[in-house]
């Protein structure tokens, strides 16, 4: 009997630093914009700053990193069950599971796999 109580006060203790812990909304989309602005870095190089292709490339990264921004913040829908949080994409007819949020962290997709995708949209 000892241990069933044992066992149940350490669960509700895990719980509640799940609850106190769970990521928010914003945590959601600052670690999805840095995975996409990871790939974007990756994707587009520098070609050297002081080229003129190094200052098209740097204009081009400062525009696509806002817009994805943007995008993100539109169309990223985070619900908090309590204990986690999930982040779902919804543009279209999509609904895709993008990022989940538990004790104070917020597991996303890699830059890989972000360099996929564009690689798959002919990006």
């Amino acid at each position: 009997m000892k241990k069933l109580w044992i066992f149940l006060f350490i669960l509700a203790v895990l719980g509640i630093a799940m609850m106190v812990t769970c990521p928010k909304e914003e945590e959601h989309k600052d670690a999805i914009c840095l995975s996409v602005n990871q790939a974007i870095d990756e994707k587009i190089g520098t070609g050297g700053v002081l080229t003129l292709e190094g200052i098209i490339n740097l204009g081009g990264k400062i525009a696509l990193k806002r817009v994805a921004k943007v995008f993100i913040d539109a169309n990223v829908d985070v619900k908090n069950y309590g204990v986690l949080s999930i982040g779902r994409f919804t543009f279209d007819d999509h609904n895709d599971l993008i990022s989940v949020g538990v004790f104070n962290h917020v597991f996303t997709f890699s830059k890989d796999d972000v360099l996929r995708e564009l690689q798959k949209q002919g990006l």
